[in-house]
């Protein structure tokens, strides 16, 4: 079921998978959470994992937020709403033990 479900996010966004400028190890909001960003044309993508032995829940990144930009839970299909504070969206996932996720930021140029 996960290799599917990566595969269809990866042909879904593969404008973020082909990026040059992928930047791995980004800075996540939790201890045990690890990330890596690929931007698009007019999109972010970060692949986040869970590396923990428990459920994880809450913020798992703090990221630039763009005006007019819209958040979506590509692993599981569901749109975000964020916390804007200060220029910055707080992201926020469920990740079960051991297991991956992916956030995209899209916004209009």
């Amino acid at each position: 079921m996960k290799i599917n479900r990566a595969y269809v996010v990866k042909r879904e966004y593969a404008d973020c998978f082909s990026s040059e400028n992928a930047t791995p190890w980004v800075e996540t909001a939790a201890s045990g959470l690890t990330a890596n960003l690929f931007p698009g044309s007019s999109r972010n993508l970060w692949t986040v994992f869970n590396g923990r032995p428990t459920t994880y829940s809450g913020v798992v990144l703090t990221v630039p937020h763009k005006p007019g930009a819209e958040y979506r839970d590509a692993w599981n299909g569901l749109p975000l709403t964020p916390a804007i504070e200060e220029g910055m969206a707080h992201l926020s996932l469920t990740l079960d033990p051991q297991q991956p996720g992916c956030v995209v930021q899209d916004w209009t140029p």
